[in-house]
């Protein structure tokens, strides 16, 4: 269990990115037969939540009018993306902020790097110091194992330079 991650169009200004949906919330589809994954499950949410904000892009809204293109990245790539990332994610599980989830959203270069700055998105509830600490672990996560670069599809770049990551501790524990 790690992050999750989904590829996020490019949200329009009147449009605040954490309102597209709350992948530490999300449930299983009515109906769905396999066994339950949060983190499959909040892929899939991020990945519904990109697709209405792409729908959403050049309706005259103050959105860039350019929609990701191409083919979706597929769960295995998601999955790759994911788990590149798990092993620089550092979290004191004694720590408060261990209960905390935070989603960072963040661009890539069309060499999968980071591009910019990191940025919180959304997090639950937990004092200040103890989002920032969470922020912090996550920031440093993509920074450290994104240095050389993502594995990414080149060829679907339009579906992955916007990415928003969700972190969620409560993940990473055995029970």
């Amino acid at each position: 269990a790690a992050p999750a991650a989904a590829p996020s169009a490019p949200a329009a200004p009147s449009a605040p990115a954490a309102a597209a949906e709350s992948p530490a919330a999300a449930t299983a589809p009515a109906g769905a037969s396999e066994p339950s994954d949060p983190l499959a499950e909040a892929v899939a949410a991020a990945a519904a939540a990109a697709a209405r904000a792409a729908a959403e892009v050049g309706r005259g809204d103050g959105g860039s009018g350019r929609a990701a293109s191409g083919p979706p990245l597929t769960q295995g790539e998601r999955d790759a993306f994911r788990l590149a990332v798990q092993p620089c994610w550092v979290v004191d599980p004694g720590s408060e902020a261990a209960r905390v989830t935070v989603t960072v959203g963040f661009r890539l270069d069309r060499s999968a790097r980071v591009e910019g700055e990191v940025r919180l998105v959304s997090a639950t509830a937990g004092s200040d110091a103890a989002v920032r600490t969470a922020f912090d672990a996550a920031r440093r996560a993509i920074l450290r194992c994104g240095s050389s670069g993502f594995p990414l599809p080149p060829e679907k770049f339009e579906q992955w330079r916007e990415i928003e990551m969700t972190f969620n501790p409560e993940s990473m524990r055995i029970r």
